[in-house]
């Protein structure tokens, strides 16, 4: 089987700081649908050299100064600080960059709200299948509210030909940094994330969304309200996203979409993704908030596709000795992570009732879990879903 090597890596772009900035009143239009805000309230675009190794950035995760490699800021990027955008959108700084896009932080003229703008890079504003990419994700994204997925506000195109989106204006950092910068997570806080994580899938699935590239870098955790609280988290990058039963494709049939760390054995194969290949990145995530890193790390990218397909996942214990003693919860990931999808969890209601119940076993035994901190049953103002989920089978 030749298998055609298409999949998105997603680079963690930097970020700089975050003034606040006055809101001022737009001046007379300059064309390609920006305004210019008057010079003196300019947020100025800090120097690469002032970034932060490891900051704020709402849709893509977060890079350290060693990484700062990927495409830059140009200088007719820059010049969008200060302008206005649809009339609404007030640019204060870049705060982000990828080889697509360029994500600032604005602020809502009217209302005064601080946002953040993913704006499509010129050079791809001729390409009218990365315009109709790029909506699609904003379009998917929009259209699921919930508490636990990036919100998405607004969406369109400028006269000049390039498209943006708009999206809340989130603090914190993502899973990936938290476990690359600290290590590997309190099991009690794994779980917490972990319920939240299916709650998001959830809400995606009931859209007929599937991600098809859920991973750490994708999953920010925001500032909790008070010190020991769980973050609150948010799924991030539609990207790539499709609509289940939907004929209309943007992708060629056999192209391998996601990242090939957290792609199920299916997709690996250029098979059609369904929400049991998320809930296999999900098994990934899981896995690597209690180890510290992926179970399949591979020198190559054909040797970790390979490995997605056919080899059996490590323990938790054979990647890191130090890994918790969590026997139940990794009987379920061991359920999650099983080569053919329907020996998985049909649902992440399913799975949400798989997790509790083990993360209750394995408390009630005295394991790792009791040691810490209990997982929460509810998460915010939304109750778990229990229904039609067995209990995982308690190990002795």
């Amino acid at each position: 089987l030749e298998i055609v090597q298409n999949w998105l890596l997603v680079s963690r772009p930097p970020v700089g700081p975050s003034p606040l900035g006055q809101v001022g009143k737009a001046m007379p239009v300059l064309g390609a649908g920006l305004m210019q805000a008057p010079s003196s309230q300019a947020v100025p675009a800090p120097p690469p050299s002032e970034l932060p190794g490891g900051a704020f950035f709402p849709a893509g995760g977060l890079l350290s100064k060693q990484k700062l490699d990927a495409p830059r800021v140009t200088p007719s990027e820059e010049a969008l600080v200060g302008r206005v955008l649809d009339q609404r959108y007030k640019i204060e700084e870049p705060i982000g960059f990828g080889g697509m896009g360029v994500v600032y932080k604005a602020r809502h003229v009217i209302i005064d709200k601080p946002l953040a703008i993913k704006l499509l890079r010129n050079e791809h504003a001729s390409q009218p299948d990365v315009i109709k990419r790029f909506l699609l994700e904003a379009q998917l994204a929009s259209r699921v509210k919930h508490a636990n997925i990036v919100d998405i506000s607004d969406y369109g195109q400028i006269p000049s030909g390039t498209a943006y989106y708009v999206m809340e204006f989130l603090t914190g950092e993502t899973l990936a940094h938290r476990i690359d910068h600290a290590g590997r997570l309190d099991p009690g806080l794994a779980i917490d994330i972990g319920l939240q994580v299916l709650l998001g899938l959830q809400a995606a699935h009931g859209h007929k969304i599937i991600h098809r590239d859920l991973k750490s870098d994708n999953i920010f955790l925001c500032e909790p309200g008070t010190p020991d609280a769980t973050p609150p988290i948010k799924i991030l990058d539609f990207g790539i996203a499709r609509i289940r039963d939907k004929k209309t494709r943007l992708t060629a049939n056999g192209a391998l979409i996601g990242t090939p760390a957290y792609m199920s054995p299916e997709q690996a194969q250029g098979q059609e993704a369904d929400e049991r290949s998320d809930l296999y990145a999900f098994g990934i995530i899981l896995f690597e908030m209690l180890a510290g890193r992926v179970p399949f790390k591979q020198p190559t990218v054909a040797m970790i596709l390979s490995a997605q397909i056919f080899d059996t996942p490590p323990s938790l214990r054979e990647v890191e000795p130090g890994a918790p003693d969590v026997p139940n919860v990794e009987r379920f990931i061991r359920m999650l992570l099983a080569k053919n999808r329907d020996e998985r969890p049909k649902t992440a209601a399913d799975a949400i009732g798989l997790l509790k119940a083990a993360a209750e076993l394995d408390a009630a035994s005295g394991s790792a879990v009791s040691k810490s901190r209990r997982p929460t049953v509810t998460i915010g103002s939304w109750g778990v879903g229990e229904g039609g989920s067995a209990a995982v089978p308690a190990v002795a």
